[in-house]
């Protein structure tokens, strides 16, 4: 039976160069290193250098096999090595330079050939062959404890696990130890070739299915360490890896990829899309830096004929949306720098960390509840440290920063340890001249039953930067990918991980788990996993399993109540081109494949504001309405299961049987954090969820289309929460058709905040143009606030107990019947003073926020302060500012006696400084795009159908929920609703600015739209839009359900509040939070009803809160849906329709008188027009007669006849009479009336469904 030995070529202390003049080719497994020299001896030695632990059989090798026992019993010359001083090992190949790598077969089919049996292997690169571990941590604390521990292994046996059905000598041991090229004692590694490096020419089978070995290379810096009971750290070893290679790495892409088919016949065509990256060469360094420079390192072949599968645009030949990557190295750094730069195309097939990698041997002794253990515990820690980071650099070609997802195999280092990649917190990628490319968008491996893409659940994360004693640097997690041209990431979610840095696997804090005696269900399991962490593979599989060791063992990858100053935002970038695809964060179902909340909670996955700029477009970022992404079960978490019938029995470890999740998912930590997404072109069928404070903003050079398919979203706090929590939340902004160059907030800012441009009193506002009737550059103190509002004449000092008194005046008042509006003073004060730069600063730099900046108003100067913010900083406020300016527009428009009554000037220069026509070089401005959004469904006439666009006929349907309230009825479908929204859940405005287009909430027609849809703030926040054309509601809504206003400004085009339900029930989200002994507490449940606009206050505390619409040029009409206002109502427009739909419990301002017309005396249409009367009819509650004069009167005009029509008693059927109608009435015409004579197919179009019907009638 054959079995690969390797060979080795070593020095100690002494350096080892090997040179050659042409090539450097490797026929065989080899160990060339330098081994440094044995660690000072201590007192505590004994503590680390433990016998070999047993198996379940009492020995090492699994019984039977005494030949080998000899070798591995504690009278063998095995030891645990430490070693040090090890000396420097320079190669320089002047040709090509080929290594030797064996991998795990993928097949357990018997191989034969003249040699003898090829039995199965173990990959000859994989760390733990030569890098050995031990510890037992908390679960062993004390003098019982192992103390932690790593070491080198020079080479030794280990027990075979698999059975002998497919592998005749499946249990007996291995020979494993370190085969390639390294530095094991410490010294520096240089390693050049002039030529290629790594797979060239095939050398096992041509899929690596029955022989899986290749020419990749293994490159190693060793390290050692121990951690003394005294919580000494004693590190060994280490050294600086170098690598430059003339040409490329792995270049053969015949070689480094494989085919999906094992047959193979000369000539056929095959697809080399499947990856082995056991094969693919390993670079280690477990401490001091490594850099790899290569002409490439992979390769990227691009696929022009098929789109992204994200993308939703046409297929543009021109651009590949999709690749095949292959040949990226996996790297495995501890505490250590790495850096790979390449000339052309960079993949890079995964990252490992050194101390979680799988092992061989049956772990390591120890004592347990007073029983002593030979064997069978695995420790597991991390070795990354804040220095830890990698650097991805590609000046020519494209870039893929991992393929992990695409290889699966079990015992590899590069394993989705906790059901998800995990890479150091620090990950950087540039493509400088072309495209990132990820998840399946860098594989052409398709699925089988649809032939679509593969939509890999195995996301990547990265991991917490590690805090503690320890390290002596602190650094904050860092992710940046970042292309000259595209981003394709199909869906593949990368994201920072916001979990508790300090409770991560370390060697101070390691994981364990063990296996002790037997159980009601198998072999006890002793461990230390959090409740709500993730367990190790052999709690749930024993040693047979694959070996997974998680790093979240004592906490839980979920938002912790972390918050580190100067976390830089995730950057996501593409200069010139798309971001197709985009994923990061997550919100995980756990226990659910279907994204619906369990008993067993959520997960929030992400950690810090995120900046996302493409130059063209973004599209399909997130995930889409409807959709789910799955989650392993294995990432997210596990459960105990019990005995049935048996309580007392301990329960079985479990991971939850079913996972799913949503994203985006953007996690900030500071009420300053700004989340920027940015595109130059278009924003289309993409999502984003935020979580906590701070602002979202969504910027688009054209067009915002949410259709059907996204959703943006706040979610308010996750962590700290608190049940009547409903302002903390965040904001969302968006602003759409800004163009290339968006708003100028400069100019903005110029006018509004310098003092020195106030214009003068006592003038035409209009004879003093660039001036601002108001500065907001300054201070706003209580006592002239209260100056402003009540003519409040003391001292600062005063006007805590002035407010106090005068709020109490106004709750009397109209606790009396008095008739007053219910006000929130300090609400109202709060609101006016965010408006004024120095409060604004003081509120928001005053104390401990993200930017690390302070701001006193007492020694700083404001305005210099505020230019030194970054530009998004300073839009947040300037942002509140403009609208502020919009809303006194149209107040005075209507203010009695006001200085612009009748006036919209005051506004418009608001929009003009912001929107000018003309840049600053005089260049033309051009502002065009539209936001839309609107409802649909998913029907599924069965559970096992695919989805369809409509229901099928006959068929009846119920909306998920219900439909599983009823138990699920086979014979009735289910619908999902797709709800297209704005919504801040839990605090926050929501701002929309539509500079170049329209605004589309919603449609008429077709699917009536669920309570998700429209805008929404079920919090405090305020709705505030601005758009050139119309705002159109459709069936959907404009809400604020908690005291916040609604501003609206057309400037050109109308204001509709729809045809929506009224009897849509809008629900509040509920918080339900448990303490430390399970009571509950829940937040006030508020359903709301309708559709349209309105400001709701569904509870006695909320404030009421106003609405402001302003449609200079067009209609202001409240529809079917109507508007309901729980403050004060202002209205500005040409014309006020439906106003019998306008129900205020407030002021009313702007709302026309609706006349009633006396129609006996009309014979014509003249007579109509000259004696048509006006007769008054109230349609609110108060204040409106002293305002009827000076607003426009609406007439009712209906035309009876033209006068040549026959007398009522002479009928309709004289012949003279049909030719004087017929003269008087020219349908060609420059008049025509709808429905005189038969209808044309066009005319018959423009009716409603209902008009038809009543024409068939």
């Amino acid at each position: 039976m054959r079995q690969p030995l390797f060979s080795v070529v070593r020095t100690g202390t002494g350096d080892l160069d090997l040179l050659a003049g042409n090539d450097f080719t490797q026929r065989s497994p080899y160990g060339i290193y330098t081994a440094g020299t044995r660690a000072a001896a201590r007192a505590d030695d004994a503590d680390f250098h433990l016998p070999r632990a047993k198996g379940p059989q009492g020995t090492v090798l699994n019984g039977g096999y005494d030949i080998f026992e000899q070798f591995v019993d504690s009278q063998s010359l095995y030891r645990a090595w430490y070693p040090d001083h090890g000396g420097n090992l320079r190669m320089r190949v002047q040709g090509d330079a080929r290594g030797d790598t064996i991998g795990v077969r993928g097949n357990m089919r018997r191989t034969t050939d003249e040699l003898g049996i090829f039995r199965k292997q173990m990959p000859s690169a994989m760390l733990g062959n030569w890098l050995w571990r031990q510890g037992t941590g908390s679960v062993v604390p004390g003098a019982e404890g192992v103390p932690t521990a790593w070491w080198i292994n020079f080479g030794s046996y280990v027990a075979g696990h698999e059975g002998t059905t497919y592998d005749l000598g499946g249990l007996w041991p291995y020979l494993v130890g370190f085969t390639g090229i390294g530095t094991l004692g410490g010294g520096n590694l240089v390693f050049e070739t002039g030529g290629n490096a790594g797979m060239m020419e095939q050398m096992g089978d041509h899929s690596a299915t029955y022989v899986a070995r290749s020419q990749g290379l293994h490159l190693a810096v060793g390290s050692t360490g121990r951690v003394t009971r005294a919580g000494e750290l004693l590190l060994t070893g280490g050294g600086d890896l170098d690598v430059r290679i003339g040409g490329t790495l792995n270049p053969a892409p015949e070689v480094r990829a494989v085919p999906a088919s094992t047959t193979w016949q000369a000539g056929s065509l095959q697809r080399y899309d499947r990856m082995r990256l056991d094969l693919n060469g390993v670079f280690a360094n477990l401490r001091g830096a490594l850099r790899l420079e290569s002409g490439a390192v992979g390769g990227i072949e691009l696929d022009f004929g098929t789109p992204g599968p994200k993308d939703s645009r046409a297929l543009t030949p021109y651009v590949a949306g999709s690749s095949i990557a292959s040949g990226g190295p996996v790297l495995i750094p501890g505490d250590a720098g790495v850096r790979l730069d390449a000339r052309g195309d960079l993949v890079l097939g995964g990252v490992a960390d050194p101390g979680r990698v799988p092992t061989l041997t049956h772990g390591t002794p120890f004592s347990a509840n007073g029983t002593q253990h030979p064997g069978e515990g695995w420790t597991w820690f991390s070795l990354w440290t804040p220095s830890t980071a990698i650097d991805l650099f590609s000046a020519g070609g494209n870039l893929t920063p991992t393929l992990g997802w695409t290889d699966l195999g079990d015992r590899t280092n590069h394993q989705a340890t906790d059901g998800r990649f995990v890479y150091p917190a620090v990950l950087r990628a540039l493509a400088a001249s072309g495209s990132l490319y990820y998840g399946s968008a860098s594989s052409g491996v398709r699925d089988e039953s649809s032939n679509g893409p593969v939509l890999s659940p195995w996301s990547l994360t990265l991991a917490p930067s590690p805090v503690g004693p320890q390290y002596a640097v602190k650094r904050t997690a860092q992710l940046e990918l970042l292309a000259r041209d595209s981003i394709h990431a199909a869906g593949y979610t990368i994201t920072p991980s916001g979990a508790d840095p300090s409770r991560l696997v370390d060697p101070f804090q390691p994981g364990f788990a063990a296996l002790g005696g037997e159980l009601w269900y198998g072999r006890e399991l002793i461990h230390n996993t959090a409740a709500d962490a993730l367990l190790p593979s052999i709690a749930l599989d024993g040693q047979n399993s694959w070996l997974r060791f998680p790093l979240f063992t004592l906490t839980s990858p979920s938002v912790a109540d972390v918050a580190p100053a100067g976390q830089p935002p995730s950057r996501f970038y593409a200069l010139e081109g798309d971001i197709v695809g985009l994923r990061t964060g997550s919100i995980v179902y756990r226990g659910s494949n279907t994204g619906v909340a369990t008993p067993n909670g959520l997960w929030y996955e992400g950690a810090g504001p995120v900046a996302i700029r493409a130059g063209r477009d973004i599209v399909g970022a997130g995930t889409a309405l409807g959709e789910v992404d799955l989650v392993p079960s294995e990432g997210a978490g596990w459960r105990g299961r019990d005995f049935p019938g048996r309580p007392e029995l301990p329960p079985q470890p479990q991971t939850l049987n079913a996972a799913s999740a949503r994203g985006n998912l953007i996690v900030h930590r500071h009420a300053d954090d700004v989340s920027v997404v940015e595109a130059g072109r278009d924003i289309r069928n993409s999502s984003f969820h935020i979580a906590g404070p701070g602002e979202l903003v969504l910027s688009a050079g054209r067009e915002l289309y949410m259709a059907d398919k996204g959703e943006l979203k706040s979610l308010g706090a996750i962590v700290n929460v608190k049940p009547g929590d409903r302002s903390s939340g965040a904001g969302i902004s968006v602003a759409v058709g800004v163009g290339r160059d968006g708003p100028d907030w400069a100019g903005f800012a110029a006018r509004y905040l310098d003092p020195k441009r106030r214009a003068a009193s006592g003038q035409p506002f209009a004879d003093q143009p660039g001036t601002a009737l108001y500065s907001y550059g300054g201070e706003l103190t209580l006592a002239g606030w209260l100056s402003q509002q009540f003519g409040y004449g003391g001292d600062e000092a005063g006007a805590d107990a002035y407010l106090k008194r005068k709020q109490a005046e106004i709750d009397g008042q109209r606790s009396e019947g008095g008739g007053s509006t219910r006000r929130d003073l300090v609400r109202e004060f709060g609101l006016a003073e965010g408006l004024h730069l120095v409060n604004w600063l003081r509120d928001r730099f005053g104390g401990r926020n993200s930017q690390g900046r302070h701001f006193d108003a007492a020694t700083m100067d404001a305005q210099a302060f505020f230019a030194a913010l970054p530009p998004e900083q300073q839009q947040v406020y300037l942002r509140n500012v403009y609208f502020a300016e919009l809303r006194a527009g149209g107040r005075e428009y209507n203010e009695e006696g006001g200085p612009r009554r009748g006036s919209y000037l005051r506004g418009r220069e608001a929009i003009a400084t912001l929107f000018p026509a003309q840049g600053a070089d005089g260049s033309a401005r051009r502002y065009q795009g539209d936001l839309t959004m609107f409802s649909s469904a998913n029907y599924y006439a069965s559970s096992s159908d695919p989805f369809t666009k409509r229901p099928q006929a006959g068929k009846s349907y119920l909306r998920r929920d219900a439909w599983t309230a009823a138990g699920r009825p086979s014979d009735i479908g289910v619908y999902d609703a797709l709800d297209a929204g704005i919504h801040t859940n839990f605090g926050g405005n929501v701002n929309i600015l539509v500079p170049g287009g329209r605004t589309l909430v919603g449609v008429d027609g077709g699917f009536v739209p669920g309570e998700g849809s429209g805008v929404l703030t079920q919090g405090a926040g305020e709705v505030q839009i601005y758009s050139l054309d119309s705002i159109l509601l459709g069936q959907s809504r404009i809400f604020t359900t908690f005291g916040g206003g609604i501003l609206a400004w057309s400037a050109q085009g109308d204001i509709n509040a729809g045809r929506g339900s009224k009897s849509t029930v809008v629900y509040t989200p509920q918080r339900r939070l448990y303490d430390d002994a399970g009571n509950v507490s829940l937040s006030p449940t508020t359903p709301n009803t309708g559709a349209g606009i309105a400001t709701l206050n569904p509870i006695p505390e909320v404030p009421p809160g106003d609405i402001d619409l302003i449609a200079p040029l067009g209609t202001i009409d409240a529809g079917e849906a109507g508007i309901r206002v729980s403050g004060n109502v202002n209205l500005a427009a040409l014309r006020v329709a439906n106003a019998e739909n306008i129900q205020v419990q407030g002021k009313s301002t702007g709302v026309p008188v609706v006349a009633a017309v006396n129609v006996g005396a009309l014979t014509n249409a003249s007579a109509a027009a000259s004696q048509a009367a006006t007769a008054a009819q109230d349609a609110v509650q108060r204040d409106r007669a002293a305002q009827r004069q000076a607003l426009p009167s609406v007439f009712t005009v209906r035309v009876l006849g033209f006068g040549n029509e026959p007398a009522g008693g002479e009928g309709g059927g004289g012949g003279a009479g049909r030719e004087r109608s017929g003269a008087a009435y020219d349908p060609k015409g420059v008049v025509q009336v709808l429905g005189a004579g038969a209808l044309t197919t066009a005319q018959m179009q423009s009716l409603t469904p209902g008009e038809q019907r009543g024409l068939k009638r």
